[in-house]
């Protein structure tokens, strides 16, 4: 009897040792299934390009299939709080993110239904960018000054354009540092934009660097000046809107998060590969020509977050804006 309770006890051990190298085999061969990347933005945008490399190199690098999930609208929210309350937090779904839909939600709407900092987890920083004001060759000299002096001798007529709140802020903030009263034209989609100031709608419009870049190197458009605190190299010789009205710089900020009660090996892993995949040249291409790489911890990340979230708050005021 005692010799087969023994058996029976060595039975259940080599059971329990068995199911535990298991669990953690499958632990170490994360990811081990396809991993989906939510991106809170429309197809052919500059966030769409950026996350779609990063996935091909995620997907290489991992022997998984990556595949790219748009869900678009109200500034990155809607795909922000899909991840933040709908998805299981197991790693295997990630977040491409904004400031628009973390650190600046709460400046633009009073009625979230996520909490931006607390829903989720930061995995890698991703890039800061800046934006850039763009004019056709025809408009103004093609100068900054000359567009401010055209402004303020045709405030009713002169129209700029911008697809997104945070551009929105920037009009503000331009308007305000020089007593400017011009027609805003806020625009659901970037490309359509672009394509009416291509075709005389627009008199000025702002846009992402990576966007105006082809359009400024073939001479549709003319670069006036970006919103960066100094000039950046892939425009040489643009000047920053501060030189000509000061104080008017402006920030934005990638990364990508996971749902706040993901297992933080898992988190780990991906902050790994993440990293490995930013490293790729097409990639770091892209960084510096939309602003410059941002190369934080996911602890630093999560700090610089808490961080910008008050300045984000200040910003807003300061340009007029309530929260909707």
């Amino acid at each position: 009897m005692f010799a087969q309770t023994r058996r029976g006890w060595r039975l259940a051990a080599a059971v329990i040792g068995m199911s535990a190298c298991l669990a953690a085999g499958a632990e170490e061969a994360f990811p081990a299934r396809p991993i989906t990347l939510v991106v809170p933005f429309g197809a052919g945008s500059a966030p769409d390009v950026q996350s779609r490399l990063i996935g091909q190199a995620l997907g290489e690098q991992t022997g998984q299939t990556v595949i790219v999930q748009n869900r678009p609208g109200a500034n990155s929210m809607i795909g922000t709080a899909y991840v933040a309350n709908s998805v299981p937090a197991d790693g295997y779904t990630i977040l491409y993110a904004t400031n628009s839909g973390i650190s600046s939600a709460r400046a633009m709407n009073k009625a979230l239904n996520y909490d931006p900092i607390e829903d989720l987890k930061p995995v890698a920083s991703l890039q800061e960018t800046y934006f850039v004001l763009l004019a056709r060759p025809d408009v103004a000299g093609r100068t900054f000054p000359g567009v401010v002096d055209a402004i303020r001798k045709n405030p009713d007529t002169f129209r700029i354009g911008g697809a997104s709140v945070t551009m929105e802020v920037t009009n503000k903030l331009m308007q305000n540092a020089g007593e400017l009263k011009h027609v805003y034209v806020p625009y659901k989609e970037l490309s359509r934009m672009l394509m009416d100031l291509k075709g005389g709608v627009l008199e000025a419009g702002f846009s992402t660097i990576a966007s105006a870049l082809p359009l400024v190197q073939s001479g549709e458009l003319v670069a006036l000046a970006t919103t960066s605190p100094e000039r950046l190299a892939v425009l040489p010789g643009v000047p920053t809107m501060a030189e000509t009205l000061p104080g008017v710089t402006l920030a934005t900020w990638t990364g990508m998060f996971v749902p706040a009660a993901t297992p933080p090996e898992r988190a780990a892993v991906l902050t790994r590969e993440i990293q490995r995949a930013v490293q790729r040249p097409e990639i770091q291409k892209l960084n510096r020509d939309g602003g410059r790489a941002l190369t934080l911890s996911p602890e630093a990340f999560a700090a610089f977050i808490r961080a910008d979230e008050p300045r984000w708050m200040e910003i807003f005021q300061a340009a007029g804006i309530e929260p909707q």
